[in-house]
């Protein structure tokens, strides 16, 4: 191990993690810091101009999508524009 590494700690030599342009409910929640059903609520009527959730997939046999997430950019204007 040289000199370099010994001094500088392990966590400024990894790259930091890419983010995917999508967002699952999860990080939606965790980002935003509103609960589930907020997120679900607001989408569903567009209030404040909550971005509304892309369907991925085929729907499944209930109707409903298979798996739904909401754009990384739509929920970054949003959060922006709430602070502005």
């Amino acid at each position: 191990m040289s000199a370099y590494q010994e001094a500088v700690p392990s966590t400024v030599l990894t790259a930091p993690k890419p983010q995917r342009p999508t967002m699952t409910l999860e990080e939606v929640v965790e980002y935003t810091g509103l609960c589930r059903a907020t997120v679900y609520k607001w989408a569903a009527s567009n209030r404040g101009g909550f971005p509304s959730q892309r369907s991925l997939g085929p729907r499944r046999s209930n109707g409903r999508s298979a798996r739904s997430v909401w754009l990384r950019a739509d929920i970054e204007a949003w959060l922006a524009a709430q602070f502005s």
